[in-house]
């Protein structure tokens, strides 16, 4: 028996309270309301070169299964799922040549879509095959940079409509046609401000005003719905739709015959897989899958951090991929995790995943309702709307901390915001990525090497190596950090160097090493050899238990003797006692020069290779 005011649902038996869905209900209408209008916007920059009429309807579309979707199959009861600025700018990278090559509209909707398809399969194999934390091996750096160089492209992207410059008005610039398309395109925009529309422009300015006055009073506000109202009264009604400010139901082919949007719901698609594009179809999906995870996931982990929820990533990435293979055959742009309408959601009270289909729902109402007005929207206004979302994608400061804090995160950024700017944008999000993992293998391969020596107060301490570091006829070193392949060049070159000093033990002790691998076993492995030949043992001590497998396996135990290895124990320094005294044994009659070196007054610090 449930109590007063809850409804029992599902085998969960999960009670929603009558509140809680009157509190998911408003906030899917409140998203919703600014989501409309936003979905418009960005299917401008996805499809921009299509029929406005065409790529408006996939922006709506994707505004209206996709979250249904992802909020069935997600974790975050707040991540809403749409169109985004950053996925859109992609989606344009992608299809952009099939657009200059002249191909068909079915032809290239069909090519997005398949896109769509393509990559939500890879998340959904991402999520089911356990791979989410894929995200925690793309730096903030690479993101940040990322974003910020998308943020500056849409600017760029939108400069155009906001100045009402029309194509055919844009004059070329002989000199600037080497140049990437991104210089290239700003330098002959620039070269045609002479065409500009200042009944347009001005329209685009007051638009901007507008927005960012709205939400300084309240964020809560839909700031985009309140601008886009009172600038399209004002443009129909002053008569400036009639031909002198372009709106979304404007046919530049056929000025005469303006075409609106059909109030209609998403139909069922069919994306063109074409066999000869599979290549193109899985770099660029996964490049789409890629910012997918950066997008969602980030927003989604920010949101629960906030709230104090848990998110299952893997369960988020099938829900999203979910969303994106939905996307793809009911007539959708590719959707991502959206930040601005998550937090919106979570501000207006959401209590559960039922606000996210309740945004698609919802959306699903608007556009039934209000498509044909919606056709009456001036298309400086939303870009207006884009440049505004383009804005917020550039955080400096973020950007500002990050430089002024490691060498290697500045330099991560930088080169990201550059190969965004002047490279294919799927090609930068490898970039990005690729740096993110170099910087990450250049800090866990620094291996931090101490020479161990025994105080006068009898205990042992950790010394900063020096040239004498060898010269004694037992050397005890510790090795801190990741013992694995990216570590083996520089861990094998400085042993060498200590073993030019022809010590009779040379003493490692791998307490405080960690993620041993095959690369630096048989490294090892060989070292032992070579230094047996020579006169020199290699003992091993601090060993953890997990680590004697691969140990044995690699023939490292069998190269060094059983006798000359040691796990690590309960007792303090205890590995390292038994390893002294056996190298005692192994050193004999070394009257001729210092058993083990005593304390000499060094810094007690490691050393970084």
């Amino acid at each position: 028996m449930t109590e007063a005011g809850t409804v029992e649902i599902g085998s969960r038996t999960r009670l929603l309270r009558a509140a809680n869905i009157r509190a998911d209900l408003w906030a899917g209408l409140t998203v919703a309301l600014m989501g409309v209008p936003q979905a418009m916007a960005y299917a401008l920059i996805a499809l921009r070169g299509l029929p406005l009429e065409q790529a408006v309807r996939a922006g709506l579309y994707a505004a209206i299964v996709p979250p249904i979707i992802a909020g069935l199959f997600g974790s975050s009861r707040f991540l809403i799922t749409g169109p985004t600025n950053a996925t859109a700018l992609l989606v344009f990278s992608l299809i952009h040549p099939y657009i200059r090559d002249g191909q068909p509209v079915e032809v290239v909707m069909g090519i997005m879509l398949a896109y769509a398809v393509a990559s939500g399969v890879i998340l959904l194999l991402a999520g089911l095959l356990k791979l989410g934390q894929i995200v925690r091996y793309v730096a903030q750096s690479a993101l940040t940079g990322f974003l910020s160089g998308a943020g500056i492209l849409i600017i760029l992207g939108q400069l155009r409509t906001a100045l009402g410059v029309e194509q055919h008005q844009v004059h070329p610039v002989a000199w600037a046609e080497p140049l990437p398309d991104t210089i290239a395109s700003l330098v002959r925009l620039l070269a045609s401000l002479a065409q500009t529309n200042y009944r347009t422009l001005a329209v685009a300015v007051v638009s901007l005003a507008m927005l960012w006055a709205i939400r300084r009073i309240n964020p809560r506000f839909p700031a985009v719905l309140i601008t886009l109202v009172i600038i399209s009264a004002a443009v129909v009604l002053s008569g400036w739709g009639n031909g002198l400010v372009a709106l979304v139901r404007t046919n530049p082919q056929d000025l005469a015959h303006p075409r609106d949007i059909p109030a209609s719901l998403p139909p069922l698609s069919m994306p063109l897989f074409e066999f000869s594009l599979w290549r193109d179809y899985l770099s660029g999906g996964a490049a789409l899958a890629l910012l997918g995870i950066l997008e969602a996931i980030t927003a989604a982990k920010g949101l629960a951090a906030r709230t104090g929820d848990r998110l299952n990533v893997n369960h988020e990435l099938v829900g999203q991929g979910l969303a994106r293979i939905a996307a793809g055959f009911t007539s959708g742009l590719v959707p991502s995790g959206s930040q601005t309408r998550s937090v919106l959601n979570m501000i207006s009270g959401a209590r559960s995943r039922l606000a996210q289909i309740s945004c698609g729902v919802f959306t699903a109402i608007i556009v039934l309702l209000l498509a044909r007005p919606a056709s009456y929207i001036p298309m400086p206004a939303l870009s207006a709307i884009v440049i505004y979302t383009a804005l917020g994608l550039i955080d400096l400061a973020q950007i500002r901390r990050l430089i002024a804090g490691t060498r290697s995160d500045a330099l991560v950024l930088v080169l990201t915001i550059l190969s965004t700017i002047l490279l294919r944008l799927d090609h930068a999000i490898y970039v990005g990525a690729f740096l993110s993992v170099l910087a990450a293998l250049q800090r866990t391969s620094r291996l931090v090497v101490s020479e161990m020596v025994f105080g006068t107060d009898a205990h042992w301490h950790e010394c900063r190596p020096d040239s004498q570091t060898g010269t004694s006829a037992i050397v005890l070193l510790q090795l801190e950090g990741a013992l694995y392949f990216g570590a083996a060049d520089e861990l094998v070159t400085y042993l060498r160097q200590v073993a030019q000093h022809k010590p009779k033990v040379v003493i490692l002790r791998l307490k405080r090493a960690h993620h041993l691998d095959a690369t630096i076993a048989e490294n090892l492995r060989n070292l032992a050899r070579d230094w047996r030949k020579a006169g020199t043992e290699l003992v091993l001590c601090g060993l953890r238990p997990e680590t004697i497998g691969l140990v044995e396996r690699m023939g490292l135990i069998q190269a060094i003797g059983p006798d000359n290895v040691f796990l690590t124990d309960r007792n303090i320094f205890g590995s390292v006692h038994l390893a002294v005294r056996r190298a005692k044994e192994l050193a004999g009659d070394s009257a001729d020069r210092l058993l083990m070196r005593e304390e000499p007054g060094r810094a007690f610090e490691g050393y970084s290779i």
